[in-house]
Formats: C-alpha cells, structure tokens, sequence
C-alpha cells in the first residue's frame, strides 16, 4: 500500500472507499431506503416499498468556468462560476466499466465502491441505476489531500444501526481489491532481454497517461546502483530521448505504453541497471 500511496501522492491524487453503498443511517429518510447491488443481489432493506437497484457510481468535479455567453464568444461576461462536470482529470485511472455512463466506477458485488479522484479538486458523486438514472446523490462538495485514503462504512455514515437494524459494515471492499489489481497491471515496469543481430538488449515497458501535464517519467540507468543517469524522458508531449536509448514502440490512448532500449548491449558493460523515477515539481 506504500507504493501505492506514493503514487497517489506524485500524481496529485487522492483515494475514496465506501464499504456497503446499499446501508444507510437508521434515521436517514431523504434518500431511497431499500437499496439492491443489480449485478449480485446483495440488499438492504429498511422497511416496506420500492427496492432500488443499483450499478455505478458517478464522479463530477467542481470546475471554474466563465459565465454564459449566450452563443457568442466576443460577449463573454466577466468572472467564473464552479460548476459540476463529469470526472475528467487526465491523472486519474480507474478500471474501466463496461457500457457504463461517462466518469463512473462499479458498485461491487458487496455494496463497496472505490474510485480515484483528483487531489485538491473539489469532488460530488451519485449512485445510478443499470439505465444511468441518478438513484442516490452526495449532498455536499468534498476535497482530498494528494495521497489521502479516505474510508467511509456507507452512504452518509451510520451513528448507530443501519436502515436494516445491523450493525456498521467491516467488510474488505471487492471493489478496492479490483481497483488495486488494476492498478498493478498498469504501472508495473515490465523488463526483458531481446536479442537484435546476435547481440543482447536489455528492454524496458512502462504505462503513462500523456494528458496529465507536471509528470515527468525518467527511464534511468546505473552501473553501480549508486549513480543514475536519464537515458530518456516523458513529460507530456515532451519527449527527451538521449543517445543512449532507442525508442522501440509508443501505442495507447489514454494510456501509453512506451517500450524502449539502450543502445549498448548487455555485454558492453560488466553490469547495468535500468529503472524509472516518476517526478512531480
């Protein structure tokens, strides 16, 4: 969990966890009452009516725009007003939902979301339904520290007894053990050994999102692990290779999965070491 924090923090993140969406305070009747997880069945009922299904939760972030120019651009008026649009940060990563509506995580089996969300933003949310209708809605504005892991047992927080008479939920979040699989899958560093012309290379593979702007990825090497050198580095379209890397692919969107090579092969040195530090100024 250190080196997930640590990223979190470097990309200017933050990371909400809710363990059973589908539970509310015993004495909270603002909101629907019965809530249904559609794609396992998993409820909690309150009392008698509607149950409510649902399948996603949606993210928006507070953003300064300017007021209404009503069609034209040369009558803008002055100032900016915060206004909700979708999640749109190009440093956050979830896993994706499958025809799913814009900026939207999954409602795990157990009831638990997990989502990552910009740092320093503010941040609003609400639960859908399996058609995209809005079932259950934040009531308030919240903004997180880059690097903080925020937890909560439910929709607006339980004092003592859930709508159903239980007690708070400890479940382990399914959906945050999804969300960390797949964030595993797509930050590891991946090396290998490629042979070009009887000679062997030693290749490296690496994710990076090229929209989010102040992330500078560094592909570096050492002989003596005590002093490293950039061979090649990224930051946003700005791309440095030195003579000592070769670039062999760069494909992906949003995601971009660079794979690159020194230049000398593995036997021109008695020992050599690649790694890549991620930097923010």
């Amino acid at each position: 969990m250190t080196n997930f924090q640590n990223y979190l923090t470097t990309h200017e993140l933050a990371l909400i966890i809710s363990r059973d969406v589908t539970t509310r305070d015993h004495a909270d009747h603002l909101q629907p009452f019965n809530l249904k997880v559609a794609s396992s069945g998993h409820e909690t009922l309150g009392a008698g009516g509607k149950i409510y299904d649902i399948a996603a939760l949606q993210l928006f972030q507070a953003d300064q725009l300017r007021s209404l120019n009503y069609g034209n651009t040369n009558t803008t008026q002055p100032g900016r007003r915060v206004l909700a649009q979708y999640l749109h940060d190009p440093g956050v990563d979830n896993p994706p939902v499958a025809s799913a509506p814009v900026a939207t995580v999954q409602v795990g089996p157990d009831g638990s979301t997990a989502a990552i969300v910009p740092a320093r933003r503010a941040m609003s949310w609400q639960l859908l339904d399996t058609n995209g209708t809005p079932v259950v809605r934040e009531r308030y504005w919240l903004t997180f520290a880059s690097g903080e892991i925020r937890t909560c047992t439910s929709c607006h927080g339980i004092n003592l007894e859930t709508q159903a008479d239980q007690p708070t939920p400890t479940n382990t979040p399914l959906a945050l053990i999804q969300l960390l699989n797949y964030w595993k899958t797509n930050v590891t560093l991946q090396t290998a050994i490629t042979a070009n012309q009887g000679s062997n290379y030693l290749q490296v593979s690496f994710i990076r999102r090229p929209a989010e702007t102040g992330v500078t990825y560094h592909v570096q090497q050492s002989l003596d692990l005590a002093n490293w050198s950039d061979i090649a580095t990224y930051a946003a379209s700005n791309i440095v290779l030195t003579a000592q890397a070769a670039e062999i692919s760069r494909v992906g969107s949003p995601n971009e999965t660079v794979t690159l090579q020194p230049n000398s092969p593995i036997a021109a040195q008695a020992a050599r070491y690649i790694r890549l530090n991620v930097t923010r100024p």
